[in-house]
Formats: C-alpha cells, structure tokens, sequence
C-alpha cells in the first residue's frame, strides 16, 4: 500500500514560537493526506504516526544529511508520497531541491 510522509522543520526557537509551528505544519500536511485520501505511514520520528521532524536549523545539510530527513526518506518507496508545507522546509539550496526532486521522479516518489 501506498502511503504518505510528512516532513516538518523549523529553523529557531523564534520560528517555533512567532512562525509556522511544527505542530502547525503537522497538521496541515495530515490535513492535506487526508483531504487526498493517502494513508499515513506507520513510521515516525515523533508522537504524530507518518510525522517526520527536524526541529533545528539545516544549516548547509541536505534533507538527505538531516536526522529527520535521512530516517523519513530511509523507509520512503515508490508510489509513496513526500509532504511539506513549504519548500523551504526541505531544502536551504535550489540544487539541492532539484537533484532530490529529480532522485524522487526516477524512483517513483510523489511529492506534495
């Protein structure tokens, strides 16, 4: 069966705090599985099930070199779908978000 991931970050306590929550970007991102009738994966890197979280600055690491990001993408299969709620939550680099995207498109991962 196919399913969905949800990858979350924030950069700064300050974010966490005046910004776009992780909390927040959950629950859009479930929102969003739900509203297109996509499961959640039963993997998680925190309490939220399909939930994958890095709660620290990425600094110049790729999504793929981040905690959060190396565990979700570690259990990640074609057919099964990334969600993120902004770009900018993946990736610091747009060469970075366009050799994962073009990674993805190859092994047959959808991305949201």
């Amino acid at each position: 069966m196919n399913v969905a991931y949800v990858y979350c970050r924030v950069s700064t306590g300050r974010q966490e705090e005046e910004g776009t929550s992780l909390d927040s970007q959950a629950a859009m991102c479930v929102q969003m599985a739900d509203e297109l009738n996509i499961p959640l994966s039963s993997h998680s890197n925190c309490d939220e099930r399909g939930v994958f979280i890095d709660a620290q600055s990425a600094y110049k690491l790729p999504l793929s070199q981040r905690p959060g990001g190396q565990e979700m993408l570690s259990h990640v299969k074609a057919g099964d779908t990334i969600i993120m709620y902004d770009i900018s939550r993946g990736w610091r680099s747009t060469f970075d978000f366009s050799r994962s995207i073009q990674q993805w498109i190859a092994a047959g991962i959808n991305q949201l």
